[in-house]
């Protein structure tokens, strides 16, 4: 079992506000708490409430006589009935008091009834503790955290939509990409195209939209980002670049397809009588690809860095071969060459695809930590479009479908051909936090933007949804 944390300065380690709510304004002063010390402090097993419920961690601050769980609880879990084994100074009195709404206070004398069960549900309980010889007294804070919302769960909310930034009354097609810290998109109805750019996505008095003219014709959901320059490909295969997005010009290269961004480098497909070659821009890369590469319907190039590999990586998931084949393999990029990686997702194309931090609640300290996954959302499989979401934990190796907490609501449609792009955001949760040393007020959230697609019947979603995982937006433990 393991035993509280004994705080003897003043630093607070303030509660997780986006979870645990209510608000304090702790001023510490010098106090004597000789013979009313509480030294320890857990719950007492009960499988019926929680799986290892005695091995949840308690802070215990002794000069701001607060005794509660800095790591909530699972959402939902039941805090009426729960038993403690506490450890403290010798001590004449030793008594939880338990206030409830429109009832008497109960008064549990822990000396005498140590076993007796404490409801917790109703927000904080005394305790106070008297010395031995009596002189000494401390009355203490015991707080039970419970998460209000599922930690775990990712969170699209219904009121988080907006309309694709456009100055087009109609728009028909969009994409939209990251680049230096923006979003991109870039939208058109089949004769006039618009950029709009913002580095705050979700505001939308901060998009700058304006009407952009290209050399000639363009496919729109062609249109990425390298570290340094945008490109698109001309309906006739010709690479466009641009340095802003405004003024764009002819790279004098001829490709069948864009793959993927590589650092400063675009990888693409070019195609000499029948065999496709991986090609890039600027120049230096060529390997004839097999017929199973996808030429079409990729997910967006996702980088990454592995352990197992001495280059950085970019990898693609899904898509069509030349042949019109639907793959649903995943293919990494080394700077030199493809290769198929992995296995797992359904054969579809247009999956909205992006690196994210996710959130796992440990089952036996029943902490949540955050590591990075791969998610791949939608996509149309021969038959439909899906709205179903795929994860992988290894870097594109292994997919499988999403548990229930990461998978979209159901006021999300099915979708194809939507774009995942992931931007920093500062959170600033409402109400007073607890003071503490150098307190946290701010924080930064990777919030997840889904931009346009196309619905079942294959017509553009003209709008774009703000997501985050819950746990990100809980006030981080000082």
């Amino acid at each position: 079992m393991k035993k509280g944390l004994i705080i003897g300065s003043a630093i607070a380690a303030a509660i997780l506000a986006g979870c645990n709510g209510g608000s304090s304004d702790y001023e510490y002063a010098p106090v004597n708490y000789d013979g009313t010390a509480v030294t320890a402090f857990s719950l007492n097993r009960n499988q019926t409430v929680l799986n290892n419920l005695d091995s949840v961690y308690f802070t215990i601050d002794l000069n701001g006589a607060r005794i509660f769980n800095a790591d909530s609880l699972p959402y939902g879990t039941e805090v009426k009935e729960l038993a403690v084994t506490m450890s403290t100074d010798q001590v004449s009195v030793a008594e939880f008091t338990v206030t409830r709404p429109e009832k008497e206070d109960t008064v549990i004398n822990y000396l005498t009834s140590p076993n007796q069960k404490i409801d917790f549900s109703n927000g904080p309980v005394k305790l106070l503790l008297k010395s031995a010889n009596g002189e000494q007294e401390r009355v203490y804070e015991v707080k039970v955290n419970v998460h209000k919302v599922v930690a775990d769960s990712l969170y699209w909310s219904r009121f988080a939509v907006k309309p694709l930034p456009t100055t087009l009354s109609s728009a028909t097609a969009q994409k939209t990409v990251a680049f230096k810290g923006s979003a991109y998109c870039l939208t058109s109805n089949g004769t006039a195209y618009s950029l709009a750019v913002s580095n705050d996505p979700y505001a939308a008095d901060k998009w700058q939209s304006s009407q952009v003219s290209f050399p000639k014709a363009v496919d729109a959901a062609s249109f990425t980002a390298t570290d340094n320059a945008l490109f698109i490909l001309a309906s006739d295969g010709e690479l466009l670049t641009s340095a802003d997005g405004t003024s764009w010009s002819a790279t004098g290269s001829v490709w069948k397809a864009i793959s993927a961004p590589y650092g400063d480098r675009l990888i693409g497909i070019a195609e000499t009588n029948g065999t496709l070659t991986a090609v890039s821009y600027p120049s230096g890369v060529s390997q004839t690809l097999p017929s199973s590469f996808p030429v079409s319907g990729t997910s967006a190039g996702i980088p990454f860095n592995t352990k197992w590999a001495t280059s950085p990586q970019v990898m693609i998931a899904g898509g069509r071969s030349s042949s019109g084949t639907l793959t649903g393999a995943t293919w990494a990029f080394d700077g030199t060459a493809w290769a198929s990686i992995g296995t797992g997702l359904p054969a579809a194309e247009g999956y909205a695809a992006a690196r994210v931090s996710i959130c796992e609640t440990d089952t036996v300290t029943w902490r949540v930590t955050t590591t990075e996954a791969l998610l791949a959302i939608g996509g149309r499989t021969a038959t439909a479009a899906s709205r179903d979401v795929y994860i992988s934990r290894d870097f594109g190796l292994n997919w499988k479908k999403a548990a229930d907490l990461l998978q979209l609501p159901p006021y999300i449609p099915a979708m194809s051909g939507a774009d995942l792009l992931v931007f920093g955001s500062t959170f600033t949760p409402s109400g007073v936090l607890p003071k503490a040393v150098k307190p946290i007020e701010q924080w930064e959230v990777p919030v997840l933007y889904l931009f346009g697609g196309r619905d079942e019947h294959g017509s553009l979603l003209p709008y774009y949804w703000r997501g985050a995982v819950n746990h990100l937006t809980f006030k981080p433990l000082q």
